[in-house]
């Protein structure tokens, strides 16, 4: 079970990254202060893909999903945060 968690643990780590970068690049092409506002506050990127969903939604649910897997990495591994 320890190869599994790390292994979940692994692949939402890389979804969560890739989908907070498309975010950011998407942000970026949008106009700078949705990346500043984007890269420094907490809720600015589901302020962003609320704006603009046709465009943020699919990384925004990449980095969500990445995050989930993170979590359940951890919880198969029995570890806290």
């Amino acid at each position: 079970m320890v190869v599994l968690g790390y292994f979940v643990m692994l692949i939402g780590v890389v979804l969560a990254v890739a989908g907070e970068l498309r975010l950011l690049a998407l942000a970026y092409r949008t106009g700078t202060g949705w990346f500043v506002g984007c890269l420094l506050l907490p809720f600015c990127d589901l302020a962003f893909t609320i704006a603009h969903s046709k465009l943020a939604l699919r990384p925004f649910a990449t980095a969500i999903c990445g995050w989930l897997l993170l979590g359940l990495g951890l919880w198969i591994l029995d570890l806290r945060w």
